[in-house]
C-alpha cells in the first residue's frame, strides 16, 4: 500500500513537471516537452494501451490520433510532394490526447496541476515587470528575458504605447485565461486578481478584451444566485463609470500602435483564398503543411499567418478542417449541461482568439483540449456509471416483485 501510495505521488509529480514543460515551454527549441512527454507516455504505457483501443468509449481520441493524423500527414506529403516532416511537425500535437487516457485511470487533480503551471507562469510575468519598474534589474538587461527571447517563447518589450507600458507575452499567454477563470471559480481573489494583471502585462488586445469579457460573463451566466448577478452589474457599472476614460485613451494607444498589424492581417485573407482558388483541390485535400504561398499583407513569400481558421482550411483543405471543427465542438454540449460549464469560457476564449492568432492547432491549444476532453469524458463515464447503477436497482426490485408474487401464491399449514 506506502509503495502504491509513494507511486502515485510521484506520478503526479512527474505529470505536474510535464504540464510545466507545456506551459513555459511553447517553442520547445531544446526538445524538453517532447522529452518528457514521451518518458511519461512510456511510464504509463500499460494504461495507454489499455484504453488506447476502446474506441466505444473514447472513439474521437482514436480518431484523431490515429486515423486524422495518419490521413492528414499522408494527403500533405502528396500535396507537398514529399515534404513527409512538416506534416509530421504539425499533426504530432494531436499525440498529446494521450494524456487523457492517463488522467481519466489516475486519481491526478488535473485542473489543479494545470493551475499551478500557469501560476508559475504568471510569477515570471509579474517578476520581470516589477524588477524593471523598481529599478532593480533593466528589462533588457534581465537575463531571463534575453532567454526566453533567444529561444523564442515570447517576445518582451516596454513601450509608451502599449496599454500598460509593458508587452511581457508568453507563446502559452491565453491559457492565463484558464487560471483566471477558476481563481474565479474557487474563489481565489489574489490570484485572480495577479492573473488579471499578468493578462493586462502580456499587451495584447485579445488577452485584455476577454479579460474584461470573461468577468461579466461568468457571474451573469455561470454563477447562481440574483443577488451576486445585482452586485456583479452593480460594480461593473461602477467600474465603468470610473475607469471609462483611462480605459479609452489606453486602448486608442494600443490601437494605433497596432494599426499596422491590423493592415497586415487584413490583406492575408485574400491572399490565401487566391491560393486556394489556384486549384480545386487545394479546396478539398488543401495545400500541405510547409507549402507556400505569396502575402500580400507580409509582401513575402510566407508558409503560415495569423489567421488560424484560414491556414487550416489552405493546409488540410475541408476534408481535413471539417472532421477537427468537430472535435472542437463535440465535448460543449455534454460539459454546458453539467457543473463544469465555467471552463467552456476559457475555451472559447481560445476559440475565439485563433480567429487573428495562430493558436487553433498548436502544443498551446492542445493544453486547453487535454482539459476540456478529460472532462468531457470524465463527466461522460460517471453519467453511464449512474445509468449501470439505476439499471441493477431497478433489476433488484424487479425481481423481488417477481418473487413476491411467487410466494404469495403459496399457502402454509401446520398440525
Amino acid at each position: 500500500m506506502r509503495w502504491t501510495i509513494k507511486k502515485d505521488r510521484f506520478m503526479y509529480a512527474f505529470f505536474s513537471l510535464v504540464v510545466l514543460s507545456m506551459v513555459l515551454f511553447a517553442y520547445d527549441k531544446y526538445n524538453i516537452k517532447i522529452g518528457l512527454f514521451a518518458l511519461f507516455v512510456l511510464a504509463n504505457l500499460g494504461i495507454i494501451l489499455t484504453d488506447v483501443l476502446n474506441i466505444k468509449k473514447y472513439g474521437m481520441l482514436f480518431f484523431m490520433m490515429a486515423v486524422y493524423s495518419t490521413v492528414i500527414v499522408v494527403i500533405s506529403t502528396v500535396m507537398t510532394e514529399g515534404d513527409i516532416s512538416s506534416a509530421i511537425h504539425a499533426e504530432y500535437v494531436n499525440f498529446y490526447l494521450l494524456l487523457v487516457y492517463i488522467c481519466l485511470r489516475s486519481d491526478f487533480d488535473v485542473y489543479k496541476a494545470f493551475y499551478k503551471a500557469l501560476s508559475v507562469l504568471i510569477v515570471i510575468i509579474l517578476s520581470i515587470a516589477i524588477l524593471d519598474f523598481l529599478k532593480i534589474v533593466d528589462l533588457y538587461k534581465n537575463p531571463l528575458v534575453m532567454l526566453i527571447n533567444n529561444n523564442q517563447e515570447g517576445k518582451i518589450s516596454k513601450s509608451v504605447n502599449a496599454i500598460f507600458y509593458y508587452v511581457i507575452f508568453m507563446n502559452t499567454s491565453p491559457l492565463l485565461l484558464f487560471h483566471f477563470v477558476y481563481s474565479i471559480v474557487k474563489k481565489k481573489y489574489i490570484w485572480m486578481g495577479l492573473s488579471f494583471i499578468a493578462l493586462l502585462l502580456t499587451g495584447t488586445r485579445a488577452n485584455i478584451y476577454i479579460a474584461l469579457a470573461i468577468i461579466p460573463a461568468y457571474f451573469m451566466v455561470i454563477s447562481k444566485g440574483k443577488m451576486k448577478k445585482a452586485f456583479m452589474l452593480f460594480l461593473i457599472m461602477c467600474i465603468v463609470a470610473v475607469g471609462a476614460g483611462f480605459m479609452y485613451e489606453r486602448i486608442q494607444i494600443i490601437n494605433l500602435a497596432k494599426s499596422s498589424g491590423d493592415a497586415v492581417r487584413s490583406r492575408i485573407a485574400p491572399s490565401i483564398l487566391e491560393a486556394l482558388n489556384s486549384d480545386w483541390m487545394y479546396w478539398v485535400f488543401g495545400m500541405g503543411h510547409g507549402s507556400q504561398y505569396y502575402s500580400y499583407g507580409r509582401e513575402a513569400i510566407v508558409t503560415t499567418s495569423e489567421l488560424s481558421y484560414y491556414e487550416m482550411i489552405r493546409t488540410v483543405g475541408i476534408l481535413g478542417t471539417i472532421p477537427f471543427l468537430v472535435f472542437l465542438f463535440l465535448p460543449v454540449k455534454r460539459i454546458f449541461f453539467s457543473d463544469k460549464r465555467w471552463l467552456l469560457l476559457p475555451y472559447g476564449a481560445i476559440l475565439v482568439e485563433s480567429i487573428i492568432d495562430p493558436f487553433l492547432h498548436t502544443s498551446t491549444s492542445f493544453v486547453m483540449y487535454i482539459l476540456v476532453y478529460y472532462t468531457y469524458y470524465k463527466l461522460k463515464n460517471e453519467n453511464n456509471y449512474y445509468k449501470r447503477e439505476l439499471k441493477n436497482i431497478q433489476e433488484k426490485n424487479s425481481m423481488s416483485r417477481k418473487m413476491g408474487g411467487i410466494w404469495s401464491g403459496y399457502t402454509f399449514s401446520g398440525n
